[in-house]
């Protein structure tokens, strides 16, 4: 049974999101080796030999010269450079080619980012007592494992080798040319180290799924720091409640603030109230001051009968208000004729207090039923 203290959830997008803005993100070193040496080697099989004659040119053109045409020791200065810099511009598609395979390579785990948090100096990184932790942690464990089986992998690949490239390595000796021993070297070297990175691959195929996981094992989460997180991003509940309610009393101050200038309200008689005023000279048509439901419908009758401003239920043209009206607005233009009937109906009354209308004068209003029904 798993504990409060336990890590048994799964990271959330901001505990990802924060790690790779920290530089935590899986990395496989392996992986950057195996696929540098790949392409570095399937580059030398196949301009190799263009890249050996450009250099042993340049090496030609530095080392044969005429002394006569050296008036100083600054122009030897000047051979040596131009030499060197011809032979930098050979292999520099070969070093440019070699970087941009490692840097793509580190890309397809984890992907690229730049933090300057790694740079800076940390106290645990000289602590002996985090020094020991890192010698016993399962991080160095799996290094070491990695470390016996690639060892033990490049031992047997290197008998394999040996053993199937005995009779070219002893033609070194019968060879009879320099240039045909380089050339029959250099290709045992390339076939040496392609067969390295193959092995290389056998070992990225096993440490990167292991990155991964370890990664996401590292990330996970208890319980209780997911509800910390999402208190600390959304805000506690307890706080969005409170906000919602004092909201909710704001709302319910500002509807019924209006209520002392209204001619009539309308009601439901229990769910809904709606505050009409009409002012000649002042305003246009009648307009709807406030309205509300429930809690804010009872407010807006009690407030009413403090301000001796009369309450009718008709429940029709309650309903229209409130679904088709809007606070602070004129009435729709479709109500203007029931309205005008109430206001009149109320302007006729000797107790302008009523409570309660003739069912007859109800009927006669017309509200049109899709504006009341909902």
């Amino acid at each position: 049974m798993s504990q409060s203290g336990d890590k048994t959830e799964q990271p959330t997008p901001k505990k990802l999101k924060d790690a790779r803005e920290k530089g935590n993100v899986p990395r496989s070193r392996e992986l950057s080796t195996a696929f540098m040496l790949i392409i570095g080697v399937s580059f030398m099989m196949i301009f190799g030999s263009d890249l050996i004659d450009e250099l042993a040119f340049s090496m030609r053109n530095l080392l044969a010269f005429d002394y006569k045409e050296l008036s100083s020791p600054q122009d030897m200065g000047v051979l040596i450079l131009q030499a060197m810099s011809a032979a930098m511009m050979t292999v520099l598609p070969f070093i440019c080619i070699c970087a941009s395979v490692a840097y793509l390579a580190q890309s397809i785990l984890g992907g690229q980012i730049f933090n300057t948090s790694k740079l800076m100096p940390k106290l645990s990184n000289i602590s002996p007592i985090s020094g020991v932790k890192r010698i016993f942690s399962a991080k160095t464990l799996v290094e070491l494992l990695k470390s016996i089986m690639k060892l033990i992998l490049v031992t047997g690949l290197c008998l394999l080798f040996l053993q199937s490239n005995t009779d070219k390595l002893i033609s070194l000796y019968d060879s009879g040319s320099v240039s045909l021993s380089l050339e029959l070297m250099a290709d045992i070297i390339l076939n040496a180290s392609l067969s390295y990175a193959l092995v290389l691959l056998i070992v990225t195929a096993v440490d990167v799924p292991y990155q991964l996981y370890s990664h996401k094992k590292q990330l996970m989460m208890t319980k209780q720091e997911i509800k910390d997180e999402y208190k600390n991003s959304e805000g506690s509940p307890e706080v969005k409640g409170r906000l919602r309610q004092l909201m909710r009393e704001a709302s319910q101050r500002r509807s019924v603030s209006a209520v002392p200038e209204a001619d009539v309200i309308i009601t439901n008689p229990t769910h809904y109230s709606v505050a009409l005023r009409y002012k000649d000279g002042v305003d246009s048509a009648p307009v709807i001051l406030s309205m509300g439901r429930n809690n804010v419908a009872m407010l807006i009758r009690t407030k009413a009968s403090e301000c001796r401003i009369p309450v009718l239920e008709v429940p029709p043209l309650a309903r229209a208000l409130y679904f088709n009206g809007k606070e602070g607005s004129v009435i729709p233009y479709e109500l203007f004729v029931p309205v005008a009937k109430v206001l009149a109906y109320i302007n006729g009354l000797d107790n302008k207090m009523a409570h309660h209308i003739d069912s007859v004068f109800v009927d006669d209003l017309a509200v049109p039923p899709e504006l009341s029904e909902r």
